[in-house]
């Protein structure tokens, strides 16, 4: 069974979540051992395709509430996401911003999962790339913002995240990264910093849908003397 058959074959969950004033809702799945159990060794092993982009990360929702809760002003920018799985934060705000969002990921059925989750909440102002950071397409619209959540499972990934993230702050677009503190995250950031950007690290805490805390660092990456909105860069 080819690995796309495999995907739209997984019965998904609704779960509705509210971000600051608004709610929305994000289909999903946890059952990642059931889609794992139908992969062959081969599928599996390319690229260890294990299916995070199917389950909604605490960290997505955190990143998007920092974002707003900065009062950072997004009206009518375009938002640039990377690894979006399901979409939970380039819905998130998209919902409470009135922005472009354009949801990137390795795996095409994730972007067929974000138009899904996007078109359930009457999104229309957005689009889905499927995009290997390897060999990260060529984005002709202006980005403003760029965005990732939880994206540094595996040591692989740092570097070419790093190589992704680099040609935007090159052009001086910020970027925000969410990480619950994940092995890889300080690898990543000693590129960040030998490459001479600035950040600035905030400590995002909510209770999620359980109940439970969930945290994770918020990272605002960005060129020299570069200031993006209401953002302080001290």
């Amino acid at each position: 069974m080819e690995i796309n058959e495999i995907f739209s074959a997984v019965k998904l969950k609704s779960k509705n979540f509210r971000c600051k004033n608004k709610y929305f809702r994000i289909d999903y799945s946890d059952d990642l051992d059931a889609m794992i159990n139908q992969m062959t060794n081969e599928q599996f092993e390319e690229d260890e395709r294990f299916p995070y982009f199917f389950t909604v990360w605490d960290s997505g929702i955190l990143l998007a509430q920092h974002i707003i809760g900065n009062s950072t002003d997004l009206h009518e920018k375009t938002i640039l996401e990377l690894g979006a799985g399901t979409g939970v934060c380039g819905i998130a705000l998209a919902v409470n911003e009135n922005c472009r969002v354009i949801f990137t990921d390795y795996e095409e059925y994730s972007c067929r999962l974000c138009r899904h989750n996007c078109e359930v909440n009457n999104l229309h102002n957005f689009d889905t790339i499927t995009a290997d950071w390897r060999n990260f397409p060529d984005i002709k619209e202006n980005i403003d913002i760029v965005v990732c959540s939880d994206v540094l499972y595996e040591k692989k990934q740092v570097i070419p995240l790093f190589n992704v993230l680099n040609t935007f702050l090159q052009k001086k677009i910020p970027v925000y990264l969410a990480d619950p503190g994940r092995t890889y995250i300080n690898d990543f950031l000693a590129l960040v910093k030998n490459a001479g950007y600035s950040i600035q690290t905030s400590l995002e805490k909510d209770k999620n849908e359980n109940n439970l805390l969930s945290a994770a660092n918020i990272y605002l990456i960005w060129n020299q003397i570069y200031v993006f909105d209401s953002e302080s860069n001290t």
